[in-house]
């Protein structure tokens, strides 16, 4: 039986990419079992529902150098090893990681499996919600503020980047809790994700008040929509058929025209926008909060059926 062993480095949204070469994998007699290996725990626990993966490891501690960490593993049983390393971001990231396996037939999108009981516990959660009003549910992220920044095009084209990293080119974070507010008037508003002290290499699993991750896949199942910012969560919306409505200034910071990571001319393929056809938006560039609150009561109000362009 020919195996082959994924090495998922990168963050939590990496991890989901790279499962989807899973199924690529057995769907083009690659090989005949695949295991996957993951720096966070909280998204191992996540990726056992993946019936494409036989196996999920996690190291002891959360890493997105999962190869450095996994040097005292005995790897001699997998015909291949496939160590990932960081995107480009000029192609669909979960059709890069199945063409870096080795995939023919590779695809933008990716889907994130959940469990059974995770789900009848949120659809149970959602349920009764929804029995007690009419208004559209939207999860939002609970974190959002730390990658909304606020500038206009002058400023980023022309304007000093932030030299400690807090912000964006206009050195402002957009005030979500003010955007938040405004939303709560006409929707049912659910923060998901982990509150702003903490961080994506801490897990709150066995923290009272706080769900799992995999518990956020399921809830986020049950939810018309989810607002935030591209990254982990957004991609774990998508991944489970949530549409999203996000802004993209971080990214656009990271990897637009004048990104400080890497610059693309274009702008990266990233975000749900980049992966599935329809249901995901990305929010305009260069606009004022309350010009965002606008534009996604808008969205709200059509449906969310179109892509918003970026400028």
């Amino acid at each position: 039986m020919k195996k082959i062993l994924l090495v998922a480095n990168g963050f939590l949204g990496d991890n989901l990419f790279i499962s989807s070469a899973a199924e690529k994998l057995l769907a083009e007699n690659i090989c005949e079992q695949v295991d996957m290996v993951t720096g966070f725990p909280q998204v191992g626990e996540l990726l056992i529902n993946n019936p494409y993966v036989t196996q999920v490891f996690s190291t002891p501690e959360p890493t997105q150098n999962v190869s450095s960490a996994i040097q005292v593993f005995d790897l001699s049983e997998y015909d291949k090893v496939i160590h990932y390393p960081p995107f480009s971001f000029d192609i669909p990231p979960a059709a890069q990681a199945q063409l870096i396996a080795g995939v023919t037939n590779t695809s933008p999108s990716f889907t994130v499996y959940t469990s059974e009981i995770t789900d009848a516990k949120m659809n149970a959660f959602v349920t009764e919600i929804r029995n007690k009003t009419d208004k559209k549910i939207i999860a939002w992220m609970s974190n959002w503020k730390q990658k909304a920044f606020r500038f206009t095009e002058q400023e980023y084209f022309f304007g000093q980047n932030d030299p400690q990293g807090l912000t964006g080119y206009g050195r402002e974070n957009r005030n979500i809790e003010k955007i938040i507010e405004e939303l709560s008037k006409e929707y049912y508003m659910i923060p998901v994700g982990v509150p702003q002290q903490f961080s994506q290499f801490d897990t709150v699993n066995g923290l009272e008040g706080f769900r799992t991750f995999s518990e956020e896949a399921s809830l986020l199942k049950y939810c018309d929509y989810f607002i935030g910012t591209e990254g982990g969560l957004a991609n774990l919306a998508a991944g489970v058929g949530c549409k999203t409505i996000l802004t993209h200034e971080f990214v656009w910071q990271c990897y637009g025209p004048r990104g400080t990571v890497r610059p693309l001319k274009d702008g990266p393929q990233l975000g749900p926008v980049y992966y599935f056809p329809e249901g995901h938006m990305y929010l305009p560039l260069y606009k004022t909060d309350e010009e965002i609150i606008t534009l996604i009561k808008g969205i709200l109000y059509e449906n969310g059926t179109s892509t918003v362009t970026r400028k």
